[in-house]
């Protein structure tokens, strides 16, 4: 028996304590490493997730966001059942109805009507009390300390907090991974990322995509799932973490995901997406490139030759 394994079985007894009699249905295989995720079925027919974390940073940060920012997508997101605090750290998670829009066929118009659908709940989320300190929680809410998990530092002003994620994935050695025009992408972002000045600190989900999305029968939005990146961070970077980089090859559905959000963007929040989106292409560059993953660094790469032809005036 592995360490998962071992795990999975002490972790069944304290969910047995919540749910009753249950058992492991699936489970999830993930790049990164830091969780996994195994679906239960209870005797009465109910399902839950067991969702099993490496970290304590992150255990913590995700069972914050999911006890007190969830909630603000009212029965569309995952409720805490309850935190396993000692090793093995663990959260128990109420099941979303529906099943993951990536690995759903949607027409075009069905697409388009999700990401719209989308955009309106997240409203809800944004829309919580602003907090002092942008970065990850700990379980109590206060804001976490940097750790190897979670690198970035707090911050209270929203200019140094966006340069410092900048920092974090291109500077030092790591900036040897971008050739010459990158680099100059790279120092416009931090030279605009000033349009951020007295942005407040807002909860965000900051994954949210169609990968953390679910979907009913017929393709009608249902639900958003999995908070283990959710932190206080300026708003505009909700709308740039698309894994499959929509923003360039389906424009027209962050375009609905906007328009859901009642969003139009003024010239300063262009600037401010796109500071966002060059962040996000230089941490798939990094991360890409330091797990082994070229496909995504790659992808990474070929976006920041498109943001440095749209780079704002």
């Amino acid at each position: 028996m592995n360490d998962a394994e071992r795990d999975l079985q002490a972790l069944l007894g304290w969910a047995t304590a919540v749910l009753g009699p249950c058992h492991a249905e699936a489970g999830d295989g993930r790049i990164h490493g830091r969780s996994w995720v195994v679906r239960l079925a209870a005797e009465t027919g109910a399902r839950a997730y067991l969702k099993r974390h490496s970290e304590h940073a992150n255990w913590a940060n995700e069972a914050y966001a999911s006890e007190h920012w969830a909630p603000a997508f009212g029965g569309l997101a995952p409720r805490l059942l309850a935190a396993h605090a000692q090793e093995p750290l663990a959260l128990l998670l109420s099941e979303v109805p529906g099943s993951t829009m990536r690995a759903v066929p949607l027409s075009p118009e069905q697409q388009r009507a999700a990401w719209h659908a989308a955009g309106q709940a997240l409203v809800a989320l944004h829309a919580l009390p602003v907090a002092p300190q942008f970065g990850f929680c700990q379980r109590d809410g206060a804001p976490a300390p940097t750790s190897p998990a979670r690198p970035a530092a707090a911050s209270s002003e929203a200019v140094a907090f966006v340069r410092a994620e900048l920092d974090e994935w291109t500077g030092s050695a790591r900036l040897m991974r971008f050739d010459a025009a990158e680099r100059r992408t790279l120092a416009a972002a931090h030279e605009l990322a000033a349009a951020f000045a007295g942005e407040p600190p807002v909860a965000c989900h900051r994954d949210y995509n169609p990968y953390n999305w679910q979907v009913a029968a017929g393709g009608a939005w249902s639900g958003v799932i999995d908070f283990e990146f959710a932190r206080r961070d300026v708003r505009m970077a909700e709308f740039s973490r698309y894994p499959d980089w929509e923003w360039h090859r389906q424009p027209e559905l962050p375009a609905a995901l906007l328009e859901g959000y009642g969003l139009t963007l003024t010239a300063r929040e262009r600037t401010q997406l796109w500071v966002a989106q060059v962040q996000y292409a230089s941490a798939a560059v990094t991360w890409g490139a330091e797990n082994a993953f070229d496909t995504y660094a790659g992808e990474g790469h070929a976006s920041l030759a498109l943001l440095a032809q749209t780079r704002p005036a």
